[in-house]
């Protein structure tokens, strides 16, 4: 559960990767990601010392793709293919 109906979960305010979900066993075929509707989020590659994954942000500047502004709540270790509009993503 990364966020509920209120907020997104592990917003700090910040850019950084202090407070940072990690997902260690995600399975795209079992399992299933809750992120809040107050928020827009972005997937792509995580950033440096996390390994292979998606990583998943909160979009805070509404720019198109991942941008500085925007803050890194997750990492789904070992999962490339993770799509924010599949079955297995819960917005609530």
């Amino acid at each position: 559960m990364l966020g509920d109906a209120s907020k997104s979960f592990y917003d700090d305010a910040g850019t950084n990767a202090i407070g940072v979900a990690l997902i260690t066993d995600f399975n795209l075929s079992e399992d299933s990601i809750q992120l809040s509707l107050k928020g827009s989020y972005v997937a792509g590659s995580p950033p440096a010392g996390f390994g292979n994954g998606t990583a998943i942000y909160l979009d805070k500047d509404g720019v198109s793709g991942i941008s500085s502004q925007d803050e890194l709540i997750a990492v789904v270790a070992g999962t490339q293919s993770l799509n924010l509009n599949a079955s297995y993503i819960a917005y609530v």
